[in-house]
């Protein structure tokens, strides 16, 4: 055995043997409920030393390094770390929504879930894997040294050291076997089966242990015919590569060196795949959400940034004043020069979505932010926004939002804004306001409903555009009890592409009628829609309250409107054709795990109202007083985190 896999030092006894890893699993203890709140957390004063700040680092990352899928709340988790040229394997216990790590006291190092964090960027580099994967990985890797594979394959997840987190999934199209498939599901005929079908199948089955354990046995396949970690080393210029992919152990270089060459680093969600030239600058391709990412930069620009190669895998080594921006679109040049930014901009990541290809957008918002948008495709993995969810920090995934806004066809996207709001003292900043120039729907607006600022700009566009903007970013401030907290934004900047700017400004009188008119809550999002000539009503409900989230109206004249959350693919729906009236009742409840007491709204859309009183399951289960309403006017819809009021207007 590798003596860089264990270190059982008897004196020393704050990591965990592979014996007890596996025992620890053999009898999982069922949780129904959150972790026990008397183990104490990492702050400034827990050890008896003195500050953390002192200790080393042990970075927990939100992705296991074994199947690469994120960390789920209370999921086991163990760390493995590189210290004094041996590997440590510490039990992290369970995954928190908190931005702090959980940990006991015997530990000699800080748990950390900071992004960015400088202390854990000075400390010994760490992975975090599920205790099942590592479990299957040690039965499944052939290789004497798996762990350290492991360990080495884990950390080079993050491209290079600034970078954490690239949020990216498992590739299953392009790395699973159907021999794998079969295995999974114990059927060995399946391995005849292309490939093809084999993931249709997957697909309907994801989220569960059958795409978990093929992630885990198809990495360790590859890690057990990778080039062995104890090969020296390469560290080699950027500039110098012509060609390197993952498992080389050596880049071709160039022959000449030319300063107007595009370089064009791919990454996936093992870190980088391939880096390789390009001749020209082109226009933009198709977007990769959430598969893969890109830096495609001139040469000239990278020439201080080198590429350590070592174990067939490559990671960049990136001076602290140069700033590298990735993009989910092979080609970004032209996107990236549609959102007129100065050469100082702080952001390192864009995302670019083909509104030609969805059918739908998801935006996620959470407390003032759009911190993630998901186009919907029409694939098995796509067509609904779980991924993108899941792709968020637990501590938003808790309290976030979904907004829907449908694409139909024959619907255009004419003009993108990002419009800062303000309150009325102007004291406080509540975020941006995103509208959505709409040939069909017309002015969508996605954020809170307060005045807007005096001035703004629309990028107006045609058809079916490029939407760019920047991805979330975490970004660190100080805490009272630790030394750093990671804080986080969403979307700042945003454009069209192709499009066109055009400068306006903010009708007085438009913006002082609707400050006198609404008097908004905080936290809460307005939505309107017209009643009138509805083909189809799909309201969605929460499953455990029965409340509505949201509705999807779809119209006679082939138009679409929806109002709320309609999470697509997650909720229960009930639907309605040509509805002439709709039941509302307002009830309250408690979400588990929840003291505070949230107020709803349960709907029922119906065509005949009498047969609904006679023999509607739902109604039956509503206490309060049912209200008819007629399908007439123009409903609003205000909802935030936990809670949902309607109102409508007879015009």
């Amino acid at each position: 055995m590798d003596d860089y896999d264990h270190d059982h030092a008897p004196a020393v006894r704050n990591y965990l043997s592979i014996g007890e890893i596996i025992a620890s699993t053999d009898h999982p203890r069922r949780r129904a409920v959150s972790p026990d709140r008397n183990v104490e957390v990492a702050s400034d004063m827990t050890w008896e030393e003195g500050r953390a700040s002192s200790r080393p680092h042990t970075q927990i990352h939100r992705r296991c390094g074994a199947c690469q899928m994120p960390f789920q709340l209370y999921e086991r988790m163990i760390a493995i770390t590189r210290r004094g040229g041996r590997l440590q394997i510490y039990d992290a216990q369970v995954a928190t929504a908190r931005p702090i790590a959980k940990q006991w006291y015997k530990v000699k190092a800080t748990f950390c879930k900071l992004l960015g964090c400088s202390i854990c960027q000075k400390s010994d580099e760490s992975a975090t894997i599920h205790i099942e994967c590592f479990k299957l990985f040690m039965q499944e890797c052939t290789a004497p040294d798996k762990i350290h594979r492991l360990w080495l394959a884990s950390i080079v997840m993050d491209p290079w050291l600034q970078c954490r987190d690239t949020g990216l999934h498992y590739n299953f199209h392009e790395r699973m076997s159907s021999e794998d498939a079969a295995r999974a599901w114990n059927i060995p005929l399946v391995a005849r089966l292309p490939p093809e079908i084999c993931l249709l199948i997957l697909g309907q089955t994801r989220d569960s242990l059958f795409t978990k354990y093929i992630a885990v046995i198809s990495r360790a396949r590859e890690l057990s015919t990778s080039t062995c970690p104890r090969q020296p080393p390469v560290s080699v210029p950027l500039c110098d590569i012509k060609y390197w992919t993952r498992g080389m152990a050596w880049p071709m270089q160039m022959a000449e060196e030319n300063e107007d060459d595009i370089i064009k680093i791919t990454i996936d969600s093992s870190g980088i795949q391939y880096i390789e030239r390009v001749d020209k600058i082109g226009d933009p391709m198709y977007s990769t959400h959430l598969r893969k990412l890109f830096l495609v930069e001139e040469s000239y620009k990278l020439e201080n940034v080198k590429a350590e190669i070592f174990g067939g895998h490559c990671r960049l080594t990136v001076p602290d004043d140069v700033n590298l921006v990735l993009w989910d679109n092979p080609m970004p040049f032209k996107l990236y020069a549609s959102l007129r930014l100065p050469p100082d901009h702080g952001f390192d990541r864009f995302s670019s979505i083909d509104t030609s290809s969805c059918f739908g957008l998801t935006f996620f918002f959470h407390v003032g932010h759009i911190v993630a948008v998901h186009p919907h495709l029409n694939n098995i993995w796509d067509r609904d926004a779980r991924r993108t969810f899941e792709s968020l920090p637990l501590q938003q995934q808790k309290a976030v939002l979904w907004i829907y806004v449908p694409f139909p066809e024959g619907e255009e996207l004419r003009g993108y804004c990002l419009r800062n709001r303000r309150t009325k003292e102007e004291t406080e900043s509540i975020g941006p306001c995103l509208a959505l120039y709409m040939k069909q729907q017309g002015i969508i607006e996605i954020g809170y409903r307060y005045p807007l600022a005096d001035d703004y700009t629309v990028c107006r566009s045609r058809n079916r555009p490029f939407l760019i903007h920047n991805s979330r970013t975490g970004y660190l401030r100080p805490h009272p009890q630790l030394i750093e907290r990671e804080q986080l934004c969403g979307i700042a900047v945003g454009a069209a592409y192709p499009g066109s700017y055009q400068n306006k400004s903010t009708d007085a009188e438009t913006s002082a009628y609707l400050d006198r008119l609404l008097k908004p809550s905080r936290y809460e999002i307005h939505s309107t829609a017209r009643l009138e000539q509805v083909k189809l009503a799909e309201v969605y409900h929460d499953a455990r309250t029965r409340c509505c989230r949201g509705i999807m109206f779809y119209y006679e004249n082939g138009k679409r409107r929806a109002v709320g959350e309609c999470r697509i693919g997650v909720d229960v729906v009930r639907s309605c054709e040509y509805p002439t009236h709709f039941m509302y009742s307002e009830k309250e409840y408690l979400l588990p795990d929840s003291r505070t007491r949230y107020e709803g709204t349960v709907i029922e859309m119906t065509d005949d109202v009498s047969r609904v009183y006679s023999g509607d399951s739902m109604v039956a289960t509503v206490s309060a007083a049912w209200r008819p309403a007629a399908m007439v006017g123009r409903m609003e819809f205000r909802f935030a985190y936990g809670s949902a009021h309607i109102r409508v207007f007879r015009e």
